[in-house]
């Protein structure tokens, strides 16, 4: 019986670890990523005018509603059936995704392109136009290396994703060297950078991922009606969380004018260490989660959920307390002498960054159960909350009302999505046939 035990501890202590490396390898790959993007953030914020930092942040924002809808539509249904229903043919799978995302682009890419045109012709902005179109120009390749790196979580090999990581970050460090020795960073300059770095990271990860991409217009239907029917809701979950999040660049660009866009940029700036590093785990434990569900029921659920809402909780508060004690210092640190102003609203933020964070808890909990709708309903109530309340608070108080009411919309959003599995977390997901 002993050594029955001592096998049992061994092989609980083996798999934790396991978890830890896995768990090191995903942040470290989210904060290659995250980390050179948000090095290009500061940096712009340190060397561009305020209107052409507020040009970017709209244009950010744009980008960030169209990588929403691609993510519903493909990463998010991706993360639930790669890791189940096609867990046996990735490789095909992975070449039927190709050709869903090459028609998703080809709309993607003509709208930003066409919203590029209506703001250099009406409102006669070169900057924003500019910023536009160089998010018209980078959003596919983004969008592809977003999908390829994902894929490796699917078999949880966040070491692969760790490799394309490493390039994507040496390409960015050239491209910013020459951007800045030539003396050409713009906002579009600054898409474009993005851009060819995630053209070539891709590339070296198809090489390595080998997909399949021989077309089969029944394959592809089919695989397009499972995303749709598990996407549709994840796709207004999207739009849903996009609302708190961005239309407040729209409302203060429109109301106080882009350089107030700006200023709110600076200040979100500051949220993206630890979202990214919540994305980055979160990456891990959707698939996981969606197989554990499959394998061992509800209850084995309720603990993932639980776990990840206590882990990335706990690891919010400390990352927060940190910056709030040093805010005047970090925001000198990251700014020099600008956005001084901004230093005021970080404990507002950082209350409202901790519930952000602590949704993931409950939405991977949800999604894993194939319930999206529910966290729909969670950001619906937070969008309903920005559209009413923070409409007039920012008309009124400019960033303040914004910060302000972002808070009462992540705080709502996530008692909405706790609520939402806690009554869930028993219900049996739906079951995708086996010919699919």
């Amino acid at each position: 019986m002993s050594a029955t035990i001592t096998m049992t501890y061994s092989a609980t202590g083996s798999h934790w670890l396991s978890w830890l490396r896995k768990g090191g390898l995903a942040v470290t790959d989210q904060a290659m990523i995250s980390g050179s993007n948000f090095a290009i953030s500061i940096l712009l914020a340190r060397w561009l005018a305020a209107e052409q930092y507020g040009a970017y942040a709209l244009a950010f924002a744009a980008f960030i509603l169209v990588s929403q809808l691609h993510q519903a539509l493909l990463l998010e249904p991706m993360s639930v059936y790669g890791s189940s229903v096609y867990r046996g043919k990735l490789r095909h799978y992975l070449g039927t995704l190709l050709w869903m995302h090459s028609g998703a682009i080809a709309v993607i890419s003509a709208l930003l392109g066409a919203g590029a045109l209506g703001v250099l012709f009406t409102h006669h902005s070169l900057h924003l136009a500019g910023a536009l179109f160089g998010v018209s120009i980078a959003a596919p390749c983004i969008l592809l290396f977003w999908l390829v790196r994902r894929s490796f979580y699917l078999e949880l090999q966040p070491a692969s994703a760790v490799q394309a990581a490493v390039l994507y970050c040496a390409l960015i460090v050239v491209l910013l060297f020459f951007g800045n020795l030539l003396k050409l960073f713009s906002p579009f300059t600054a898409f474009l950078i993005l851009g060819i770095a995630s053209l070539g990271a891709s590339v070296a990860c198809l090489k390595k991922l080998k997909p399949i991409a021989h077309l089969d217009r029944d394959v592809l239907s089919e695989t397009s009606r499972q995303h749709w029917t598990y996407g549709r809701w994840a796709l207004a979950s999207a739009v849903a969380m996009w609302i708190p999040s961005n239309m407040y660049y729209i409302l203060l660009g429109s109301t106080t004018g882009i350089a107030s866009a700006g200023e709110l940029r600076a200040l979100m700036n500051l949220t993206q260490p630890i979202g990214q590093a919540a994305t980055a785990l979160s990456l891990l434990f959707v698939p996981y989660a969606s197989r554990m569900r499959a394998e061992r029921g509800p209850q084995a659920l309720r603990k993932i959920s639980f776990g990840i809402t206590a882990l990335f909780g706990l690891g919010a508060i400390v990352y927060w307390t940190v910056v709030v004690a040093f805010r005047g210092s970090v925001v000198h640190l990251f700014y020099g002498g600008r956005y001084s102003q901004i230093a005021a609203f970080i404990p507002i933020v950082a209350i409202s960054s901790i519930f952000q964070t602590c949704i993931n808890g409950p939405g991977i909990g949800l999604r894993a159960n194939e319930m999206p709708i529910c966290v729909f309903y969670a950001y619906l109530v937070s969008s309903a909350i920005t559209l009413c309340a923070g409409v007039v608070a920012t008309r009124l108080f400019g960033v303040q009302g914004a910060v302000v009411t972002m808070l009462v919309a992540n705080t709502s959003a996530f008692l909405v999505a706790q609520t939402m599995f806690s009554r869930n977390a028993r219900k049996v997901p739906c079951v995708v046939p086996e010919s699919a």
